[in-house]
């Protein structure tokens, strides 16, 4: 029984730790993004490309000036990818 308790305790914390990762790149994602333009577009975006396309267009942004690393920019990626417009802390 301790070690069920300790078991859901510890897939808990991952839990959360993913999801406090999450809202830390939606915060690094708008950023970086509204340094240089509205996030409309990028709200716009969210469920209607796939991460391939995110991908591209977070490159495309990174070589225009978008401050982010490149992990940061696979992250991005994946992030916008995988959101759902509600969650996007900047498209609230």
């Amino acid at each position: 029984m301790k070690r069920l308790l300790i078991s859901g305790a510890m897939a808990m914390a991952c839990l959360l730790a993913v999801a406090a990762g999450a809202a830390d790149m939606g915060d690094t994602v708008g950023q970086a993004c509204s340094a240089c333009h509205s996030t409309k577009p990028i709200c716009r975006g969210i469920g209607t490309r796939d991460e391939t396309a995110w991908r591209i267009l977070v490159k495309r942004m990174v070589a225009k000036g978008a401050k982010l690393s490149s992990a940061q920019a696979t992250e991005a990626a994946h992030y916008l990818a995988t959101a759902k417009p509600d969650q996007v802390p900047f498209c609230r």
